[in-house]
C-alpha cells in the first residue's frame, strides 16, 4: 500500500462510524461507497462496524433499582460535604504560615515545571490509548483496540493482555477457552499503529481486562472494564 492509499484509508476509517449511522452528507458518502469498491480493507472494517453496530441494538434496556436515584444523589451530596470539608482545611493550614506560603507556592511550580520538562522529554514522541465496545451480550463478539502514535520507528515492542474469567480471544473464528493471557511482540511504523484484539463474552457479569505496554524504558499499565450481559 502506497502512502497515498495509507492516508486515504485512515480518513475514510474516522468516517465509517458516522456513515453506518447514516449521518453524513450525499457528497461524503458517494466519497466513501466510491472508495469501498475497490478497497476490500475498509470494507471489512465497515463489516465489523456493522456487526458491533447490531449487536448494540439488540441490547435490552433494564430499569433502574428502587431508590437508585435517591441514592445517588446521597452520595454526590457527602462527597462534595467531604471536598468543602478538605477545601476549608487547607485554607486554615494555609493561612497558619504566611511567611511559607510563596516558598510553597514556589516548591510546587517548580516540581510542576521539572515533571512536566521530564515528561515532555521523555515520554512525548509516543503515547498509548485502548478503546473498547465495553459492552458485549453474552456470547457475542468484541474488539479491544490499542493505538499507538510515535514520531520514530519502534523495534522489540511486547504488548501483554491478560484476559478475565468472562472473555476470551478470538483466533480464525474459534474461541479460545484456555488463553487467559495474550503476548503480542513485533515491531511498530512511525505514525499510527493500531493493535486489534478480538473477544468474546463467555460469562456473565463485570470484569478487567489488564494489558501492559512496554517499549525499553517506556511502560504504561492500562485497565479496561467489560460488562456481559
Amino acid at each position: 500500500m502506497n502512502l497515498f492509499n495509507y492516508w486515504k484509508c485512515r480518513k475514510i476509517e474516522k468516517l465509517l462510524l458516522f456513515y453506518v449511522d447514516k449521518s453524513l452528507s450525499e457528497d461524503k458518502i458517494k466519497y466513501i461507497e466510491e472508495h469501498l469498491s475497490s478497497c476490500n480493507g475498509c470494507v471489512q472494517k465497515l463489516a465489523q462496524f456493522n456487526k458491533i453496530d447490531s449487536t448494540f441494538k439488540t441490547l435490552e434496556q433494564h430499569p433502574l433499582p428502587p431508590g437508585y436515584m435517591h441514592e445517588l444523589h446521597f452520595k454526590l451530596a457527602r462527597a462534595n460535604q467531604e471536598k468543602n470539608k478538605s477545601l476549608t482545611e487547607k485554607v486554615k493550614l494555609y493561612t497558619l504560615f504566611p511567611k511559607l506560603k510563596y516558598a510553597a507556592i514556589s516548591l510546587i511550580f517548580l516540581f510542576f515545571a521539572v515533571s512536566m520538562f521530564y515528561l515532555n522529554n521523555k515520554k512525548k514522541n509516543l503515547s498509548l490509548d485502548a478503546t473498547a465496545f465495553n459492552v458485549i451480550n453474552l456470547n457475542q463478539d468484541g474488539v479491544i483496540k490499542f493505538n499507538i502514535n510515535s514520531d520514530r520507528d519502534l523495534e522489540n515492542v511486547t504488548l501483554k493482555i491478560e484476559l478475565p474469567g468472562g472473555i476470551r480471544t478470538i483466533r480464525n473464528g474459534q474461541v479460545n477457552m484456555e488463553q487467559g493471557e495474550i503476548i503480542w511482540q513485533g515491531d511498530l511504523d512511525k505514525g499510527e499503529n493500531v493493535i486489534s484484539i478480538f473477544v468474546k463474552g463467555v460469562r456473565q457479569g463485570n470484569w478487567e481486562a489488564k494489558a501492559v505496554f512496554k517499549e525499553k524504558s517506556f511502560i504504561r499499565k492500562i485497565k479496561i472494564p467489560f460488562t456481559i450481559i
